[in-house]
C-alpha cells in the first residue's frame, strides 16, 4: 500500500513537473518571439534613422555648395593677384612644415576640422603693404596670406584672409584653396587673442576653426581634437557628472527677469515676453532657485521695486541672476533701460540711467551677481574689467576649483551688444542672445560658469556675421565698483 502511494506521488510530481517545464517552455518561446520582434523594430527604427539622417546630411550638402558658391563669388573682389602664392622655397619646406610642430614662426596658427572629421593646420602672416584697421589704440594689416596642411602629409593648401571691423570688433573673412581642389570658405569673430570661425567648402562640408596667437595654443588644440575627435565648434566638454555631484553651495540662488514688450510710445517688441518665459521654465525645471521674481512689461517703479524685493529676500551667502530683455538707448554719452510707459524724447524721467542700475546692483547682497542685459546700445556701460575673462569649463578642472571660486564674491555683467543696435525675434520666437542662453541652460549637465556662457554665446554669434543681416557682438567683464572680488557666477543644475 506505502508502495503504491509513493508510485502515485511520483507519477503525479512528473506530471505535474512536465506541466510548470512546458508552460515554462511556452513562455520562454513566447517571450523569445517577441524578443525578435522588438530587434527586428529596433533594426527598423535605426534603419530610418541612419537613412533620415543621410538623407539630412544630403541635404545640408547640397545647401552648403550653394552657399560655398554664393561667398566664393563676393569674396572674388579681395583675392586679387597680391596674394600671396607657393615660391619654390616654400614648396621646398612643405615636408618640413606637414608636422604641425615644424609650422614656421608666424603671426597667426590655425587649427580646423571638417564635418568630414578632416584636420587642417597652418600659419598666415599680415601682408604689410595691405591696408590698415585700428581698434583699441592697436593697428592691424587688413589681409594675411599663408599655407594649411591637411593632416594626411601630402596635401597643401593657400591660405587668404580679411579682417574687418564689425561694431568695434575684429571679424574677417578666409578663403582656403587646396592642391586636391578642395576648397573653404569661412568667417571669423575674434574674442580676445582667439578667433572663432566657421564655414562651408566645395563639397558641401562644414569646417570650424581657431586662429591662435601661439603656435603652443595651436599645437594643443589639434592634439585636443585628435585625442577627442570631436569639432573645436561643440559645446565646450565638461568634467564627468559624477565628480560634481556633491558640490554645495554656500547659500540660495535667486533670479529676477524682466521682458519689456509692450510698450506704450515705443515699438512694440516680440522676443522679451519670450526669452524671459523660455529662461524662467529652464531655470524652474534645471536647477535648483529658491525664487524666481518675473515681471513683464514693467514700468520704472516695478523695476526698481523688483530689486528692492531681491535685495530683501537674498543674504551675503545667496546666488543672484539677474536678466532684463527690452528696449535700451543711448544719448549725450549715457545709456538707458527703457521701461514701458517712456517717452521717446529723453528729458521725461522715466529712462533709467544705468547708473542706477549700477547703484541698485551694488547695494545687492549676495555672494555671486551676473547681470544679463539683451538691450540695445547698453553693453558698454557695464563695461568693467574684462582681465578675468577665461574658459573655465575644461575636461580636466578638477571640482576643487568650482568649490573655490563658489566661494569668492563675483560681480559679472554679459550684454547682448555694445555701443550698437541688437536683434529682436531672431530664432524662433527668441532674440539672438537669449536662444543661445536657454540653449545652453537647458544642456549644462555638470556646471556652466559667466565666462563659458559668454563664450559659447559669442562663438554661436559668430555664425550670423557676414550672413544674414545679423551684427551684434556681446560683451563681458567684472565690476570692481559692485563688490567683485574673483569669483565666478556658477550655474548647478538640480541633483
Amino acid at each position: 500500500m506505502l508502495r503504491l502511494f509513493k508510485a502515485c506521488l511520483l507519477v503525479l510530481f512528473l506530471i505535474s513537473t512536465t506541466t510548470v517545464v512546458n508552460s515554462d517552455t511556452s513562455w520562454i518561446t513566447k517571450k523569445s518571439d517577441k524578443s525578435k520582434q522588438e530587434i527586428k523594430l529596433e533594426k527598423k527604427i535605426k534603419k530610418d534613422e541612419i537613412k533620415k539622417k543621410s538623407e539630412w546630411i544630403k541635404k545640408k550638402k547640397i545647401k552648403n555648395k550653394e552657399k560655398f558658391k554664393k561667398q566664393k563669388k563676393e569674396n572674388k573682389s579681395w583675392i586679387t593677384k597680391k596674394s600671396k602664392k607657393e615660391t619654390k622655397e616654400d614648396k621646398k619646406k612643405l615636408k618640413e612644415y606637414i608636422n604641425i610642430d615644424n609650422l614656421p614662426k608666424s603671426e597667426f596658427y590655425f587649427v580646423a576640422q571638417s564635418s568630414n572629421d578632416e584636420f587642417y593646420y597652418g600659419y598666415v602672416n599680415s601682408s604689410k603693404d595691405s591696408e590698415k584697421i585700428k581698434i583699441n589704440n592697436v593697428t592691424y594689416n587688413n589681409r594675411s596670406d599663408g599655407f594649411g596642411y591637411l593632416d594626411d602629409g601630402k596635401t597643401t593648401c593657400k591660405v587668404n584672409s580679411k579682417l574687418a571691423l564689425v561694431f568695434n570688433n575684429l571679424g574677417g573673412q578666409v578663403v582656403v584653396e587646396c592642391v586636391d581642389g578642395t576648397e573653404f570658405n569661412g568667417i571669423y569673430v575674434q574674442q580676445g587673442q582667439i578667433g572663432y570661425g566657421t564655414g562651408v567648402s566645395n563639397k558641401g562640408d562644414d569646417i570650424n576653426f581657431k586662429f591662435y596667437p601661439t603656435k603652443v595654443e595651436a599645437l594643443a588644440q589639434y592634439k585636443n581634437l585628435q585625442d577627442k575627435n570631436r569639432l573645436i565648434d561643440a559645446p565646450t566638454a565638461g568634467p564627468e557628472e559624477q565628480d560634481f555631484k556633491d558640490i554645495k553651495p554656500l547659500g540660495k540662488y535667486y533670479a529676477l527677469l524682466i521682458g519689456n514688450s509692450k510698450y506704450a510710445k515705443w515699438a512694440s517688441l516680440t522676443s522679451p515676453k519670450n526669452d524671459i518665459e523660455g529662461v524662467y521654465e529652464v531655470l524652474k525645471n534645471n536647477y535648483d532657485f529658491e525664487k524666481i521674481i518675473k515681471v513683464n512689461d514693467a514700468n520704472r517703479s516695478d523695476i526698481f521695486n523688483a530689486f528692492q524685493k531681491l535685495n530683501k529676500l537674498t543674504t551675503d551667502e545667496d546666488y543672484v541672476l539677474i536678466y532684463y530683455s527690452g528696449h535700451g538707448m543711448r544719448t549725450e554719452n549715457q545709456a538707458f533701460w527703457i521701461p514701458v510707459e517712456a517717452e521717446q524724447e529723453w528729458g521725461g524721467g522715466s529712462w533709467i540711467n544705468t547708473n542706477d542700475i549700477h547703484v541698485a546692483i551694488s547695494k545687492l547682497r549676495a555672494k555671486h551677481i551676473l547681470l544679463l542685459s539683451d538691450s540695445c546700445y547698453v553693453g558698454n556701460a557695464f563695461k568693467g574689467n574684462n582681465d578675468e575673462i577665461k574658459e573655465t569649463q575644461k575636461k580636466n578642472l578638477d571640482k576643487q576649483f568650482i568649490e573655490n571660486i563658489l566661494l569668492e564674491r563675483a560681480r559679472w555683467f554679459i550684454s547682448s551688444g555694445g555701443n550698437s543696435q541688437v536683434m529682436d525675434e531672431v530664432v524662433k520666437g527668441h532674440s539672438l542672445f537669449a536662444y543661445k542662453l536657454i540653449d545652453l541652460l537647458k544642456n549644462n549637465k555638470t556646471y556652466l560658469t559667466s565666462d563659458v556662457l559668454f563664450s559659447e554665446i559669442s562663438k554661436y554669434n559668430s555664425q550670423f556675421l557676414f550672413s544674414g543681416g545679423y551684427n551684434q557682438s556681446p560683451v563681458i567683464g567684472t565690476v570692481d565698483t559692485w563688490g567683485h572680488l574673483g569669483g565666478h557666477f556658477v550655474f548647478l543644475p538640480k541633483k
